[in-house]
């Protein structure tokens, strides 16, 4: 039988939920934005029988997709006519210039989508431009009642990434964890809502991402809102430990400020309180440090592996790696250039893998 344990995981705006899960697969492949951006589920399984990530569509939701766009394409059209047509199109999408210039891509067919997608940076467009073509769909009511809970976008990730110990059988069956809208996103459409609800219901685990620096603000209205239609729907769903599989990840720790704000078991007691959510399931990480520091660790093994005998700056491909200026920045701050002469390859590795263990990552995980 083939084992699954599913987790949906839910963010309001900002709450750094593509972060978090950029960060658990190691790889900046989830799309993120300043505004709301997720508006279709979409599944990462943590697969053992693979070496690389890929990007699963299946042939209905490429055809749904594609169908989608035709009905933009109708009514944009009739926008087009109009001689301001171009600023009143640009107005009933809220002033977003790149749904804007999704629409343009749309209208002259520049994008092809495949059944599988092998590298990460078209994985992230394709990604952002499914997301960005149901949220268009969504403003101008065009149908999208084709997209169903069985054919959402699959992002196929090595088991090993989350085993620090690289035992591929750490666990049986598949781990799938599920980014989905929260259910109360005011862009979706019915059955997308519909859809986003069933993804809740089938979850045996759901992650609420909560922003630190939104605590104890008008944000947590939202919160509240989106917590307690979760709750709805785990009582209605079949599980019957509904009681305990609602887990709160709070973000951004790095932002706390140590004289004046709550310290983290004031803040688990707080989001424990507000939002009667079991203390032992309220987890605090820095998902900015998890990501940087992680994806860097990854993309080195990947060039170096374990090798650790040459000096850092005698290394020219050290310097090329494409988490490299992030990283560093990240690790020894606007000196880098004048620290990292004096750092060997032991080092430099260990100030990433202190940078891991103190965003709480680990331990979440």
């Amino acid at each position: 039988k083939n084992l699954q344990l599913r987790m949906a995981i839910v963010g309001t705006m900002k709450a750094g939920k593509s972060t978090v899960l950029n960060a658990t697969i190691g790889r900046d492949l989830l799309p993120s934005r300043n505004s709301a951006m997720t508006t279709l589920p979409t599944e990462i399984i943590f697969k053992h029988n693979i070496t690389e990530y890929q990007l699963v569509l299946s042939v209905d939701l490429i055809n749904s997709i594609n169908e989608i766009c035709e009905g933009i394409k109708r009514i944009t059209q009739e926008y087009r006519k109009q001689s301001d047509g171009k600023d009143t199109l640009l107005r009933h999408l809220g002033n977003q210039q790149q749904l804007l210039t999704v629409i343009e891509e749309t209208e002259n067919s520049k994008n092809h989508l495949e059944t599988r997608t092998t590298d990460e940076q078209d994985i992230q467009k394709i990604l952002t431009y499914i997301n960005d073509i149901v949220r268009i769909s969504n403003l101008f009511e065009v149908n999208n009642d084709l997209i169903e809970n069985n054919i959402l976008p699959r992002l196929e990730v090595p088991a090993s990434i989350i085993d620090k110990d690289n035992n591929h059988h750490i666990y049986d069956g598949e781990l799938i964890l599920v980014d989905t809208p929260g259910p109360n996103e005011a862009s979706l459409s019915n059955h997308l809502r519909e859809v986003v609800v069933n993804e809740l219901r089938k979850a045996a685990l759901i992650l609420v991402v909560l922003d630190y620096t939104s605590l104890n603000s008008e944000a947590e209205d939202e919160i509240k809102r989106n917590i307690e239609t979760i709750r709805v729907v785990s009582e209605d769903s079949d599980n019957p430990n509904s009681n305990n599989q609602l887990y709160a990840l709070i973000t951004k720790i790095d932002n706390r400020d140590e004289k004046k704000d709550m310290n983290s078991e004031e803040t688990k007691k707080y989001v424990t309180a507000k939002f009667s959510i079991a203390e032992q399931n309220v987890h605090e990480i820095s998902g900015k440090q998890a990501l940087i520091s992680k994806s860097f660790l990854n993309e080195y093994k990947s060039l170096f592996g374990e090798n650790n005998s040459v000096r850092l700056q005698e290394r020219d491909d050290f310097r090329k790696m494409k988490t490299f200026n992030m990283f560093i920045r990240l690790a020894l701050g606007s000196s880098w250039k004048q620290t990292l002469q004096f750092l060997d390859v032991p080092t430099i590795k260990t100030i990433g893998e202190n940078i891991l263990e103190k965003s709480g990552f680990e331990n979440f995980l």
